[in-house]
């Protein structure tokens, strides 16, 4: 651990035997502590409170470079789920697949990310933040209550497990997703409980035009379990979920698989998303918005 006798580079001399130092607070916005360092796409990712770097080049001389102004929280606010790395900084959760990172938790409002952790499993990421577990998947999330924290989460072949006090849970498997009830899993553990409120949002549906769209139908097919029940919301442009104002354009009925369709007038706009939302095990298999074009005004916008 005596580092004095180390051959450096000079500026007459590099050589790739010698040790590599480079300064990671030449900027003075990056003059914060580390917090986190991940490998990722040949890189390693160097994570500060406010700021992410990379480490270039595959041998000396290795240099650090800015990223981006923001960065992880903490050690465990970090995780790679299907080849995307994700981090939360204190007030955002973003997605890194090169370049810029992506801000993708807008749709979440304001949230103090302190003390974050986050897990995955196959395409699936969960964040931990106090007495709520986050899910995110696919563009979508979704969110349940939890009695015990987690705190930290590890990965092995056979799921993604949590740590709490007292103890260690199984998060997500194989067989959770399966159509058994009693998974084969180690510890006996059985399907996850959906006698909860839950909820996700759709990404704006934009159908491939930038112009004005009339939603005149939505319809969706679901697989509802006894005591179960699901609401869609229509959202227009920016407009964010409010149960008192939003407009609600369909409401299950029965069990089993179910055609659910709904007539819908005055919801116009140039981005639709849907809000669902609901108790109990349902399985949407497919959505579909019928829209017409058309209602544009001759004025600037």
């Amino acid at each position: 651990n005596d580092y004095t006798n180390w051959n450096l580079d000079t500026a007459d001399e590099t050589s790739d035997n010698n040790a590599w130092v480079s300064m990671s607070q030449s900027n003075v916005k990056a003059d914060g502590i580390f917090t986190g360092i991940w490998t990722y796409d040949n890189h390693v990712v160097l994570f500060k409170k406010d700021f992410t770097q990379l480490v270039y080049n595959n041998k000396n001389p290795f240099r650090i470079v800015d990223v981006t102004s923001y960065g992880a929280d903490n050690p465990n606010a970090i995780c790679e789920a299907n080849g995307v790395l994700y981090f939360c900084a204190r007030d955002m959760v973003y997605m890194f697949t090169g370049g810029t990172p992506k801000a993708i938790g807008e749709k979440l409002g304001t949230i103090d990310f302190r003390g974050a952790a986050m897990g995955s499993w196959k395409d699936r990421v969960y964040i931990s933040v106090g007495d709520t577990l986050y899910i995110y998947n696919g563009g979508s999330w979704s969110s349940s209550t939890q009695t015990n924290p987690i705190y930290k989460f590890t990965t092995n072949e056979n799921g993604l497990y949590g740590a709490i006090d007292g103890g260690v849970v199984l998060v997500d498997c194989d067989a959770f997703n399966a159509d058994t009830n009693a998974p084969d899993v180690p510890g006996g553990v059985t399907e996850p409980d959906y006698d909860k409120e839950w909820w996700f949002e759709t990404d704006f549906m934009v159908a491939g035009k930038l112009d004005i769209r009339r939603v005149k139908k939505l319809s969706m097919l679901c697989e509802i379990a006894e005591g179960a029940n699901i609401r869609a919301y229509l959202l227009r442009d920016g407009e964010r979920f409010n149960e008192g104002t939003s407009r609600c354009v369909l409401r299950s009925k029965g069990t089993g698989f179910r055609t659910l369709s709904a007539l819908v007038r005055g919801m116009s706009a140039s981005m639709h998303r849907v809000w669902f939302c609901g108790r109990g095990k349902v399985r949407i298999h497919a959505l579909e918005l019928m829209i017409s074009w058309g209602g544009d005004l001759y004025k600037e916008h």
